[in-house]
């Protein structure tokens, strides 16, 4: 069974100087459209888990991350069968559903006002920032 965590989008200011960031809480409710959304990109994979018995647990909100005005699907999913043990995934799911990243180990992600390539770049766990290379998200430099 797929349980829904919840989560609120918070602003903070870094300090002086340093770049905004919104951060992905994961424990306020969660945005059931995008949850049918990311399950579904998540099909098979939550299909082979439930399968194997394992558990599942699954939050999933929007966030405008490119700024079409079309949010993204972001969220986490804690599942050691599917995350491979290493804490839960952060995903990016696109609008129309389709699964466009995925990282292990993620307990705190970020939205930063920063951009690569028009896409807001991403710091988990307060410290590695991912940026959009033009077809992906890499970790940055």
């Amino acid at each position: 069974m797929t349980t829904y965590l919840s989560a609120t989008f918070l602003m903070l200011a870094l300090g002086a100087g340093a770049a905004q960031a919104e951060t992905i809480d994961f424990t306020a409710k969660p945005d059931p459209a995008a949850g049918k959304l990311a399950e579904k990109a998540y099909g098979a994979e939550i299909a082979d888990a439930k399968a194997a018995g394992a558990s599942t647990t699954f939050w999933a909100g929007k966030l405008d991350l490119n700024g079409d005005g079309k949010p993204e699907i972001v969220g986490q999913l804690d599942s050691a069968y599917i995350c491979g043990g290493m804490g839960p995934c952060f995903f990016v799911v696109s609008p129309d559903g389709k699964l466009m990243f995925s990282v292990p180990g993620v307990d705190t992600a970020e939205a930063l006002d920063t951009r690569s390539n028009g896409w807001r770049d991403l710091r988990f766990n307060g410290q590695s920032v991912w940026k959009y290379n033009g077809k992906e998200y890499v970790i940055g430099k």
